[in-house]
């Protein structure tokens, strides 16, 4: 799943935007469109990129999280999927 804005989208191969950091989330998620409804409500359309690697996850965003920052992400992310 990737966002539908030109200005993050993703290469085959899982590329990022130049200067995006990526951070993959602990959580399983089971409903991708769970997961984008409660990204878009958190970052906004085309603000924020999803790739999912090997059964994981993975958020590219403009600028990087903290651990304690991506920690909060994903409690907030998982409570409203």
């Amino acid at each position: 799943m990737t966002n539908d804005s030109k200005d993050s989208q993703a290469s085959s191969h899982s590329g990022l935007p130049s200067g995006w950091s990526e951070h993959v989330f602990r959580k399983k998620y089971t409903d991708p469109m769970k997961l984008k409804e409660s990204l878009d409500e958190i970052y906004g359309q085309g603000k924020y990129q999803v790739i999912e690697k090997g059964g994981r996850w993975i958020i590219g965003l403009p600028t990087p999280l903290s651990e304690k920052e991506i920690k909060a992400l994903e409690e907030k992310i998982f409570d409203h999927y």
